[in-house]
């Protein structure tokens, strides 16, 4: 393509000094059928150039677009994984600070319960009192068995224990 338009313009300088020496009234038809063939080639070509430099353009508009698009998916799928994150974050700390109350909700009941147990199994002085001298009668009375005399010496010692 290069050499015909090389080809052509040369023509085409040649008819034009062709024309400057002579009149254009002595250009031959054939002469100026040649010089609007080589118009219209530079014409063609010209156009051609455009069209490659427009398409250019176009394919490098098409291509930016598209990477601003890729980037704007990969922006909004790191924003959707922290966000994923973070509400797994949050709930995992709910879910400590659930199981934390938990555990000091089971605390305070065991501490009222052995609280509860120790009141149980504590008496009143006053029940100690009343409790050996029952015992104590009991062993002043007659016909116990060894067994039953083992017994209520060892219960009278953990009241006395208690006692102090």
């Amino acid at each position: 393509m290069k050499k015909i338009l090389i080809i052509l313009s040369s023509l085409l300088l040649i008819s034009c000094s062709n024309n400057n020496a002579g009149n254009t009234s002595n250009m031959s038809e054939k002469d100026m059928q040649r010089e609007r063939l080589v118009k219209l080639a530079l014409e063609k070509k010209e156009k051609e150039e455009a069209a490659k430099k427009e398409e250019l353009r176009q394919k490098a508009l098409a291509e930016e677009a598209e990477m601003k698009q890729k980037a704007a998916i990969r922006e909004a799928e790191l924003k959707q994984k922290t966000l994923e994150k973070e509400a797994a974050m949050k709930e995992k700390a709910e879910e400590a600070k659930r199981q934390e109350m938990l555990k000091a909700q089971e605390a305070k009941e065991k501490a009222a319960a052995k609280e509860q147990a120790l009141k149980d199994q504590r008496m009143s002085r006053e029940e100690i009192f009343r409790e050996i001298i029952n015992i104590n009668n009991e062993l002043d009375g007659k016909n116990l068995s060894k067994e039953r005399v083992k017994e209520l010496e060892k219960r009278l010692a953990e009241l006395e224990k208690l006692n102090k």
